[in-house]
């Protein structure tokens, strides 16, 4: 996988199946009967990779492109999928490291778990 030209080895899109692709609403009109809405959600869905060690220069580096507001980043899957994607920071950090081991010092070279959240805003896939 890479993301604007950071590649990372064995990232695994862990919700690519687990968003609905029709947002509905279900509201009662004045006579108690069911009106339901629906609309297709092509775009704005979730991504989420995880699966990949990083040493910490990689991951500084990935905090640093997240740390950019209103940027869309080019994601490329390792199966050659594209996309436009941007941080998606709405439930907590975009970028999740986990050091490998506990230290009271790391390196630059140390392992950290990494997992990265998305938005996709663009299938360049079509």
């Amino acid at each position: 996988m890479t993301l604007d030209g950071i590649t990372i080895e064995n990232m695994v899109w862990v919700n690519e199946f687990g968003e609905a692709q029709v947002a509905q609403e279900l509201v009662r009109g004045v006579t108690g009967n069911p009106i339901l809405y629906e609309q297709a959600q092509p775009l704005g869905t979730p991504m989420r990779l995880t699966g990949a060690w990083v040493d910490r220069q990689t991951g500084q580096a990935l905090r640093a492109k997240a740390a950019q507001p209103g940027v869309a980043w080019p994601v490329t899957l390792d199966d050659g999928r594209t996309y436009s994607v941007a941080f998606d920071r709405r439930n907590g950090v975009a970028v999740e490291l986990i050091p490998v081991g506990e230290r009271t010092e790391y390196a630059a070279t140390h392992p950290y778990e990494l997992a990265l959240n998305l938005i996709i805003l663009e299938d360049n896939n079509a």
